[in-house]
């Protein structure tokens, strides 16, 4: 788990995360020079499983995940953003999928969006079959919930860490790359909350979208196009979350009911 200022949501995070921890288990937590309260907090939650690494100096959320892997000795990696909260099913179905399948490289499943001011949405479902997942990575398409993802560490180092080169789309970069030492599988059951808005910002959508085209070795169109590729796109979300919004809102319910973690 990478941490940039995140004291709204960092220990509701952790401390999900560690209910669902075995006793063997470890939880790295690398602050990437947080100015908040951020470090505070993660210095108040006392778990020996809780381990937290601070950069002298702001890193990267890829450099600050490459920092997390160096130090973790498990053989499977559970990615999660800081800002997402794990559910029930986030690790142990997906380390037995791990377990049982050795071709299978990384693993995650689907997730409900969550938007600060307009709540639950599912901004997409992700395909279940390895070859469609597969599919889609070559042509540039996420077809897996990185957050929600678990990866083989063997894997990872047999295509290369995280590229702190690009800002974002780095999951898309290292899943491509994974995608080419084997299969990757979703589930069709939800394991994460993902903290993602409806409506995209302006500089957020342009950085993701150039640096998703240097991932995929596609030029950037020109200024005008980009702006109506960006106003499509927060009209098609809006629509998605129109479509969507009442499902995942009682989805929501149903997986509260009698789970904390949720």
């Amino acid at each position: 788990m990478a941490a940039r200022n995140e004291e709204s949501s960092i220990e509701r995070s952790v401390r999900q995360t560690l209910e669902l921890l075995t006793d063997s288990d470890e939880l790295i937590v690398v602050d990437d020079a947080s100015d908040d309260a951020t470090p505070t907090i993660l210095a108040s939650i006392s778990d020996g499983r809780l381990r937290v690494f601070n950069n002298g100096q702001r890193l990267g959320r890829a450099a600050s995940r490459n920092l997390a892997i160096s130090h973790s000795q498990s053989d499977y990696l559970a990615i999660q953003d800081a800002d997402d909260y794990p559910l029930t099913g986030r690790l142990g179905p997906l380390r037995e999928m791990l377990d049982e399948d050795s071709s299978l490289v990384a693993v995650s499943g689907q997730c409900i969006a969550l938007d600060p001011k307009w709540g639950a949405w599912r901004h997409t479902e992700y395909p279940v079959d390895p070859s469609e997942i597969a599919q889609r990575l070559d042509s540039g398409e996420m077809a897996v919930c990185h957050t929600g993802s678990m990866l083989r560490r063997s894997a990872v180092h047999k295509v290369g860490l995280y590229d702190p080169s690009f800002v974002r789309a780095q999951d898309l970069d290292l899943l491509r790359r994974l995608s080419s030492a084997g299969k990757l599988r979703n589930t069709d059951a939800t394991v994460v909350l993902y903290s993602h808005p409806v409506l995209l910002p302006w500089k957020y959508w342009y950085v993701s979208r150039v640096n998703h085209d240097a991932v995929v070795g596609r030029p950037t169109p020109r200024m005008l196009r980009l702006r109506l590729r960006y106003s499509l796109a927060n009209v098609r979300r809006a629509v998605r979350f129109i479509l969507t919004h009442r499902r995942a809102e009682q989805e929501m319910k149903d997986l509260s009911n009698g789970h904390r973690t949720y």
